[in-house]
């Protein structure tokens, strides 16, 4: 398979922070097609620990790149990356 590098194309960035996911879509142009963010909690059970729960990263991923695919009519979506907390 070939990619065509076509004015219409796009390319996914899902970051996963501490607090939330962003979804980007950038042309290879490097402009921004779409964006959307969506936060999750962070569970303190006992002091001084701090933990999450990684069916909220997943619900909120969807729902962020639910909402940047949702602004892409008009693009092809070329590739998708994701970039996790470090």
């Amino acid at each position: 398979m070939t990619l065509s590098l076509v004015d219409n194309n796009v390319a996914i960035s899902i970051d996963f922070g501490t607090s939330g996911v962003r979804v980007v879509a950038v042309t290879l142009q490097c402009a921004i097609a779409a964006q959307a963010r969506r936060s999750y909690p962070l569970l303190t059970p006992h002091r001084g620990w701090t933990e999450q729960n990684p069916s909220d990263w997943v619900e909120a991923a969807f729902q962020a790149l639910t909402e940047v695919v949702q602004q892409l009519q008009d693009y092809h979506i070329c590739m998708v990356w994701f970039r996790w907390m470090q």
